[in-house]
C-alpha cells in the first residue's frame, strides 16, 4: 500500500512537470528559496553563538 502511494505521488509529480512547466519552475524556485533561507538562518544562529 505504501509503495503504491509513493508510485502514485511520483507519477503525479512527473505529470505536473510535463503538463505545467511554469508551475513546476515556480515550485522548484519556492523550494530553492526555502533551502537558502534555512541555511541563512542557520548561519545567523551559529554566528550569534560564536560572537
Amino acid at each position: 500500500m505504501k509503495k503504491a502511494l509513493i508510485w502514485i505521488l511520483i507519477g503525479f509529480v512527473i505529470y505536473f512537470l510535463v503538463t505545467s512547466p511554469d508551475g513546476a519552475a515556480g515550485f522548484v524556485e519556492t523550494i530553492w528559496d526555502f533551502i537558502l533561507d534555512l541555511f541563512e538562518a542557520m548561519a545567523d544562529f551559529l554566528e550569534s553563538l560564536l560572537s
